[in-house]
């Protein structure tokens, strides 16, 4: 149950007919980065640019080659490693602005494909479709209710009445192509694996928390892999939980979920760390806070509350002086305010 939120990545280009596409960053300033136009990109050690030239490369696979040379000028106010999407937002800006300027008759649904695309076989990184599909089609004033595997999607009102939700930033950059995200991902699919024969499933989300034991008996009740099962299958039922939450503005409930999200996602799934861990129980120890969890792949990156407004603001010197004597670290707040996706501001 993903939103876009205001802060994300400004991208403006142009062509240069030069036989190059030139990429420039304000986020990394000093070096413009020159790549020839080819049939085929290839990743460029772990630069930053390896994003939109992975979006080049899935339009030539798409069979939409962008011969002339274009000039790419990228401005961004997420921070790097932060966890709030902002590779994503870098490869849905990328192909939005290429189809709107080339006029390629790409679709929606396509652009969330491709960018999906890229991660997976150009970065290396067994992500799912949600990033891509929340910066694609994220509708302000609304949360996003995503079943992946389809995909497809319903809007849910995000009338929050007195709370407000807020990202806070652990100060610990997460690389997800070198953490144990893709460990995950390995670990899902061999579960999946083990209980396909028994239920007749093509995901984990098939199965439901009343299997749940027989999940256990199949897998081994102690093992990793039931343990991650068991997240995967909990979470799920928190999502259309939070739907409900949503609907009758119900936030005691929806910071519940929060919370009990957190718990799985620290205990089963082990994703989150000392940083991540520390800063929630700082959340959810203020009076006024409903519910927090981390957000992202985890292993640093943000955590999002869910508090009364001004609650938080209140509390940023408390809350900064304690997790900064825990962790040695400076965290950072930004309001997260279900906003529009990807779209055309100037031309």
């Amino acid at each position: 149950m993903p939103f876009s939120i205001t802060n994300g990545t400004t991208l403006l280009l142009r062509e240069n007919n030069l036989g190059v596409h030139r990429f420039y960053s304000m986020n990394f300033p000093g070096q413009v980065h020159t790549v020839s136009v080819q049939k085929q990109y290839h990743k460029i050690n772990n630069h930053w640019y390896n994003y939109p030239l992975a979006c080049l490369e899935m339009l030539n696979d798409f069979n939409i080659s962008i011969d002339a040379g274009v000039d790419f000028l990228f401005s961004g106010d997420i921070p790097n490693g932060a966890g709030l999407s902002s590779s994503a937002s870098i490869e849905v800006a990328t192909l939005f602005g290429l189809n709107k300027y080339f006029k390629l008759g790409l679709q929606n649904i396509d652009i969330v494909k491709l960018a999906k695309k890229a991660e997976n076989d150009f970065i290396g990184l067994s992500c799912g479709i949600m990033d891509q599909y929340a910066v694609t089609f994220g509708k302000s004033g609304n949360v996003i209710l995503l079943q992946c595997d389809i995909p497809e999607h319903k809007y849910v009102a995000a009338d929050l009445g007195e709370y407000e939700i807020m990202a806070v930033h652990t100060g610990l950059k997460r690389g997800l192509t070198a953490s144990k995200y893709n460990e995950r991902y390995s670990s899902c699919m061999e579960a999946l694996m083990l209980l396909k024969p028994q239920f007749n499933i093509n995901n984990l989300c098939d199965l439901s928390t009343g299997n749940l034991s027989e999940i256990a008996s199949i897998l081994g009740k102690d093992s990793e892999l039931f343990q991650r099962t068991r997240h995967v299958v909990s979470e799920k039922q928190r999502v259309l939980q939070a739907e409900a939450a949503l609907i009758s503005g119900d936030m005691v409930l929806l910071g519940k979920l929060l919370n009990e999200s957190q718990e799985s996602l620290k205990n089963d799934y082990e994703v989150t760390g000392f940083e991540l861990d520390s800063l929630v129980e700082l959340l959810q120890g203020i009076d006024g806070v409903a519910g927090a969890r981390m957000t992202g792949a985890g292993f640093g990156g943000c955590a999002v509350s869910l508090a009364k407004k001004g609650v938080i603001q209140q509390h940023i010197p408390m809350i900064s002086e304690k997790y900064r004597a825990l962790t040695g670290l400076q965290s950072e707040f930004f309001p997260a305010v279900p906003s529009e996706g990807v779209r055309l501001t100037a031309c």
